[in-house]
């Protein structure tokens, strides 16, 4: 999962989904990791821990940089090959879950497998979740929304008085007339 999700991530232009895909490949190399340093002691086991921080701390690293980029260089997401990926790798981590049920108390390995696999649940659909926003966003639904949200978010009056500074000035731009509407200032 962690190349299909990487690379429809990258061609999706998708923060969501690459992270998601790190977060797999992170799962994987730690359980492979947590098999080798039982089988080795004590010594693989601290460096097993020093590799899971470095690699994860590198991971976030690059959805960092992924999100900087995107900051500076916005594009919207493509929301169909987020939905679809997103509902595959649900499918493939309930598949999982399912499979590891029957083990998740026997100790404390197969307990960790089973919380990373539930974590790993949730992370799926927030990438569905952020899927439905930006469909929400292509369609037009979003702007909506946000009306609806600052007309109804504050507790002093109409949007224009909400966001009025308390001298009753919007600084240069211009000042709130007594009817809530922004005028210019010369």
């Amino acid at each position: 999962m962690f190349v299909i999700e990487l690379t429809s991530g990258l061609l999706a232009k998708s923060t969501a989904l690459l992270s998601d895909s790190l977060d797999n490949l992170g799962d994987a190399l730690t359980y492979g990791l947590s098999l080798y340093a039982v089988s080795r002691g004590a010594k693989i086991e601290g460096d097993g821990r020093t590799f899971q921080r470095r690699l994860i701390t590198l991971a976030g690293l690059f959805v960092l940089g992924q999100s900087s980029t995107g900051y500076f260089h916005p594009t919207v997401p493509v929301f169909e090959t987020m939905g679809v990926v997103s509902i595959v790798a649900l499918a493939a981590n309930g598949a999982c879950l399912m499979l590891l049920w029957k083990h998740r108390r026997e100790d404390i390995n197969m307990s960790s497998v089973w919380e990373c696999s539930r974590n790993d649940i949730a992370s799926n659909l927030s990438v569905l979740l952020a899927a439905a926003g930006v469909w929400a966003h292509r369609v037009g639904l979003a702007r909506p929304a946000g009306r609806f949200l600052a007309r109804h978010s504050c507790s002093s009056g109409p949007p224009a008085r909400c966001l009025q500074e308390p001298s009753g000035s919007y600084g240069i731009q211009g000042q709130a007339s007594p009817s809530g509407q922004l005028r210019e200032v010369a």
